[in-house]
């Protein structure tokens, strides 16, 4: 379970690489093969799926991403069909996904059931907003240069909201214009966390980031299986220690042949806030964060 941006990606190539076993996913179009997605368990054809359908199958746990809906802009959008904020509707979202069917990318939903255990990882919040940035401008990438009518659209995005730090405030600036009108129609911050969210940068960001660990938390509580906390940065600081926790709770063993993937630090981004912006985030995360998720965050802020 991941919000995304928190080191998904090297989570799951240190298990395939280190251990020369397959990891799965949610989302069947990134299995290796591209074609029709193969389920890891017969009797559930929508999920989750193999990444590498051809590889050793390990023997007790198989480690599968999910973003439990972070990676849906919509469903943490007040007014949209798609919002949703409980903790039915958010573990209905760590079972669901796409998988490829004729070609075509079709909604699935696994049996709530099957999750035995579960990671959950996590990233300093202030770092993780400023690369969820990133990864939309990856994907507006994709579209630059194409000869369609959204081409110029995202051209100008990339131009504006570029990797800088002036571009992490011009994007936020756009966002919050949007996020405040959505506010103002909806009210769901009182007046104290109204003031606080007026001098965050990507405030409903912060709002999303915190609801979303809320959820992780209190869905392994209420379904009473075993969980394992990782943090991001604890790969840096100490791999050793982090990656034999993962192992030991997969029941997994290096391989004698696996190579570990390095582990290089993502790009912190301390230095794109100001203090008044910190001090705010930090009140703004106290006043949604449960009890739990503010004793994990105490690490970073």
């Amino acid at each position: 379970m991941s919000f995304p941006n928190s080191g998904t990606t090297y989570t799951n190539h240190l298990i395939q690489d280190y251990t020369n076993t397959t990891t799965a996913t949610n989302y069947g179009h990134e299995q290796s093969t591209k074609e029709t997605s193969i389920s890891v368990l017969p009797n559930s054809t929508d999920g989750p799926f193999f990444r590498y359908p051809t590889w050793t199958i390990p023997p007790a746990y198989i480690l599968t991403k999910t973003h439990c809906g972070g990676e849906c802009d919509a469903c943490h959008t007040p007014g949209s069909k798609e919002y949703n904020d409980t903790i039915d509707a958010f573990e209905v979202a760590c079972c669901s996904g796409k998988r490829i069917f004729n070609n075509t990318k079709v909604k699935t939903t696994y049996s709530l059931d099957i999750p035995k255990r579960a990671v959950h990882l996590i990233r300093n919040p202030f770092d993780n907003i400023v690369a969820r940035l990133h990864l939309k401008e990856r994907r507006w990438a994709r579209f630059e240069g194409k000869d369609n009518n959204q081409s110029d659209k995202y051209e100008e995005r990339l131009d504006l909201f570029n990797n800088t730090k002036e571009g992490f405030h011009a994007y936020c600036k756009f966002r919050d214009k949007r996020s405040f009108k959505q506010e103002m129609r909806y009210r769901l911050l009182n007046d104290t966390l109204l003031d606080y969210a007026k001098d965050v940068p990507c405030y409903a960001e912060f709002i999303t980031y915190t609801k979303w660990h809320n959820h992780a938390i209190q869905l392994v509580e209420k379904k009473g299986i075993p969980v394992l906390t990782l943090f991001y940065e604890d790969y840096a600081s100490d791999w050793d220690e982090n990656v034999n926790r993962l192992l030991s709770f997969l029941l997994l063993s290096p391989a004698n042949d696996g190579t570990a993937t390095e582990f290089i630090l993502g790009k912190q981004y301390d230095e794109f806030y100001v203090e008044k912006e910190k001090l705010a985030a930090i009140k703004l995360l106290q006043a949604l964060a449960s009890s739990e998720l503010w004793d994990i965050l105490q690490r970073y802020l």
